[in-house]
């Protein structure tokens, strides 16, 4: 789990640095709403909001966030307040509230992190705010008659800012991480309650795992912690247990489920096969007509269609038959796609992003998952693991635009454009899609993606505990 620990040793200084902070959030809120930026002065509530949840659910003044993570939050903040780096401190803002967000998380739910992991989670949720952003000041002056968006440069220019925002606030935070050693509890005790419904423990079960048994031993030696704070950590400890027990049943069962799909799912392969014929005379069609960006359009989906296979004659890997048969037509289209439609149609980009997006989503579902299968440390509840498959999406949708921006730059230099962008409206139609792929698998396709992250739960799962 995230564990932070204020760098500064006496709970009262911690507290201190951390209620200065806060006012000044306050005061630069009430600066951005007398400047008449509404926008950014409910953000700096939102903010404020977050770090002020500690105090006010335990009541008691000295429960604070960390004092340094507060003050590293409130300088963007603050100098959002009187305009200057305006491009870079929104996603700055981002980024910290984010990591303050995972921490009260961690504190006040059954949701376990570990460091690594929460790295991820704040990059990935400073890109996916970018993407929200950029399609929410769309809508805006589409709807509004607001004019938020420049051209099709500077929104390129903002997800590209946005990106490297959030890689720099990870290293930092990592640096953090190691600073704090990443195992002392925040401000020197645990939060006595945990938010929302915990099932009940019964009595002697001998169920009691995962974060509340750890933490009411570790309270209760070091902070003295009073039998009932224990005892909603023992609940907390059941109902992860509980969920954790199920979550891995289903696993199983969808493991054997995928299994003999792909054994009998002849129709399935036979799909796939023809798809793959389409993939190989659109590559062979490219090389004999000298089109480089088309083979290179072609080629590399030609390739991605055979993962599967190479995944059962390499690791034994039996994909799921629907799920191989995705990854072949999402392939197929963005290859066609290059061929000319991309370039006639407006419908066709929204299909093949939406499609493609479902498997991003499941990648994204894949790595959550197995990393929460890794260890016990970890723990998501399954809104959890919506939300974030979701993020993750709009991340690497906000990465595909930065990436097809870059290939217009070099294209202008060089020639041959690989990938290519259509303008404003043709960024945020594919980020609007590929949220709606995000929200689709989220809700009803994570079976697809189970035995997959079981396959991933050594490496990905090692990688990011």
């Amino acid at each position: 789990m995230v564990e932070f620990r204020a760098l500064f040793d006496d709970r009262r200084v911690n507290a201190a640095v951390a209620w200065v902070a806060t006012i000044a959030i306050l005061l630069a809120a009430i600066g951005l709403f007398a400047r008449g930026a509404l926008l950014w002065a409910v953000f700096a509530v939102l903010v404020l909001a977050v770090v002020l949840l500690p105090p006010i659910l335990t009541r008691d003044v000295t429960t604070t966030l960390p004092g340094e993570l507060v003050t590293l939050v409130a300088f963007p903040v603050v100098l959002s307040a009187t305009d200057l780096f305006a491009q870079t401190t929104p996603f700055a803002t981002m980024a910290g509230l984010a990591l303050l967000i995972v921490l009260v998380l961690d504190a006040f739910t059954s949701l376990e992190m570990v460091p690594r992991f929460a790295i991820l989670f704040v990059v990935v949720t400073t890109m996916a705010f970018a993407g929200s952003w950029a399609m929410g000041e769309y809508a805006a002056d589409l709807l509004l008659g607001t004019t938020f968006i420049d051209g099709q440069r500077e929104m390129n220019v903002n997800l590209l800012t946005a990106t490297l925002v959030g890689l720099i606030a990870g290293i930092v935070f990592a640096a953090y991480f190691r600073e704090t050693d990443g195992d002392a509890p925040l401000s020197g005790r645990r939060f006595p309650f945990v938010l929302g419904t915990p099932t009940t423990a019964t009595e002697g079960s001998g169920e009691m795992s995962g974060k509340g048994s750890r933490e009411t031993s570790g309270a209760a030696s070091a902070n003295g912690a009073n039998e009932g704070s224990g005892g909603e950590g023992d609940e907390k400890g059941t109902e992860m247990s509980e969920e954790s027990n199920d979550t891995k049943s289903d696993d199983v069962v969808e493991g054997s489920a995928a299994t003999e799909e792909v054994e009998d799912a002849p129709a399935f392969h036979v799909a796939i096969r023809a798809l793959q014929v389409v993939l190989v005379a659109i590559f062979l069609y490219s090389v004999v007509t000298v089109q480089w960006s088309l083979v290179i359009n072609s080629g590399v989906p030609l390739a991605l269609s055979f993962l599967p296979a190479i995944a059962r004659w390499r690791y034994g890997y039996p994909m799921h038959a629907g799920l191989a048969l995705l990854i072949a037509l999402a392939a197929t289209l963005h290859a066609v796609g290059a061929l000319g439609p991309y370039q006639q149609t407006d419908w066709y980009d929204t299909v093949t992003h939406a499609l493609s997006s479902t498997l991003v989503a499941g990648v994204g579902y894949a790595i959550a998952h197995s990393i929460e299968l890794h260890t016990d440390r970890v723990s998501f509840s399954p809104r959890f693991r919506g939300v974030f498959v979701v993020l993750f999406v709009l991340a690497v949708g906000v990465l595909w635009e930065i990436m097809e921006f870059t290939s217009g730059i070099a294209a202008g230099l060089l020639g041959g454009e690989v990938l290519a962008q259509y303008g404003v409206s043709d960024i945020v139609k594919d980020l609007t899609f590929n949220t709606v792929g995000a929200i689709i698998v989220a809700l009803w396709g994570t079976a697809l993606f189970r035995q997959s992250a079981r396959r991933l739960t050594d490496n990905v799962g090692q990688l990011f505990s």
